[in-house]
Formats: C-alpha cells, sequence, structure tokens
C-alpha cells in the first residue's frame, strides 16, 4: 500500500541552520579571534601528513594582497615570491616577529 509524504522544507532547513550554527560555535570556541588586514605578514600550515619528522609545520611568513570575504569562506590573496597564490583563511596564521 503506496503511502504519500509531504515533506516540511522550511522545517528541514531551519533545522540544518540551527545545526550548522551549533557546529561554528563548538568548532570557533577555542579560536583566539585576529582580524586580518592586508599587508599582514602570516605562516601558512602546512599538511601534517605530507610532513616529515623534523619539517615544520608552517611555510612563510607571506604578505596578504587581498581578502575577499565571501559568505561561505574568507579567501586570503597571499603574495608567494614570484606569484599570487588564494588561501582559505583556516590555513593561515598570524606572524609575530621574535622581539631581540
Amino acid at each position: 500500500m503506496p503511502t504519500t509524504y509531504l515533506a516540511n522544507l522550511a522545517a528541514i532547513q531551519h533545522h540544518k541552520h540551527e545545526v550548522t550554527n551549533a557546529s561554528n560555535k563548538q568548532e570557533s570556541k577555542h579560536c583566539i579571534p585576529h582580524k586580518y588586514c592586508v599587508g599582514n605578514k602570516n605562516l601558512i600550515r602546512k599538511q601534517m601528513d605530507k610532513l616529515g619528522k623534523l619539517q615544520y609545520p608552517t611555510q612563510g611568513p607571506f604578505g596578504i594582497v587581498e581578502i575577499d570575504d565571501l559568505p561561505f569562506a574568507c579567501i586570503v590573496l597571499i603574495y608567494k615570491g614570484s606569484y599570487k597564490e588564494r588561501i582559505n583563511i583556516r590555513h593561515i596564521h598570524p606572524f609575530f616577529p621574535q622581539s631581540s
């Protein structure tokens, strides 16, 4: 006996939005807030599974050339010597030079 099901798409979308917000809040709980600006120096985090035991986990410092604040992610344009590379903001860390 076939039955019909009418999905409440608005309720499903609202629930999905709440779950996403809760997940983002949980993930951001331990993050140190930092405002990235053009000209700042940053370190790029390398993929940990491709590193050797004695290699550095970051590259850099590189300067930020442009910031694209999109609704789904923040992308920065970093100048790497002879070319520019677009990197997600989750893959960079602020660079604080050591004072001597």
